[in-house]
Formats: C-alpha cells, sequence, structure tokens
C-alpha cells in the first residue's frame, strides 16, 4: 500500500493505494514530482522518478524505465506492440517505449513472461 494524492499540491489529502495496481510512472513539472497512472485515475507524489523506482524495486516490486520520463510496472503490462512500440497494460492504459529503452524493456518482459509460463 502507498499514500498518495489527488492533486500535486494536496489540497484534498491522501488516498491509500494498492502498488500493484500502479501500470506506470511518469515525471511531471520539471522533476518536482511524479503522477501514479492506476486504472482510471492520476494520483500525485513529490520525488523524482529516479527515486520512486528504486524504492519500488527495492520493495519487491517491478519497475522499469520506458522512456527518461516514465517507468512501467511490469507485472500489469499485458501486450508490447512491437510495431509502433506502445505498451498495453490491464487496465487498458498505455504508454509509448522510447528508442533507447525498448530493447532493454521488451527483453525484460519476455523473460518474465517466459517465467511465469
Amino acid at each position: 500500500m502507498i499514500a498518495l494524492t489527488h492533486d500535486e499540491r494536496g489540497t484534498k489529502g491522501l488516498i491509500v493505494q494498492n502498488i500493484q495496481d500502479i501500470d506506470y510512472i511518469k515525471a511531471y513539472k520539471l522533476k518536482k514530482g511524479v503522477k501514479f497512472y492506476i486504472k482510471d485515475r492520476v494520483l500525485f507524489m513529490p520525488g523524482t522518478l529516479t527515486y520512486w523506482c528504486d524504492v519500488l524495486n527495492n520493495s519487491g516490486y517491478n519497475f522499469r524505465e520506458c522512456d527518461r520520463s516514465a517507468i512501467a510496472n511490469l507485472d500489469n503490462i499485458i501486450k508490447i506492440d512491437f510495431f509502433y512500440y506502445k505498451v498495453y497494460f490491464e487496465s487498458g492504459n498505455t504508454i509509448i517505449l522510447s528508442r533507447k529503452k525498448r530493447e532493454w524493456l521488451i527483453e525484460e518482459y519476455s523473460k518474465r513472461a517466459l517465467l511465469l509460463n
């Protein structure tokens, strides 16, 4: 579980969310904070993308960079479109892979898919 805010200033208070439900996280506002994309909502928290990637991975979750400004939860990916390099999540959310991160993320995802089968 993780406590996040509904807005970037935290004026609406905190909401507790399951970490497993996070599809991806994007940096915003010159890296002063991050947006958590969770199913049909977007929640906020201060901190850098690197910080959140490290914290979540050190807590046993599986987040990897998909471009300079986003990390994806490998456990929620259901499909990668290899023509458009688009990642699809269980919730219906999507994100595009950068050229520099494509091969590495696809390799990581493929390894996980083989291990699960």
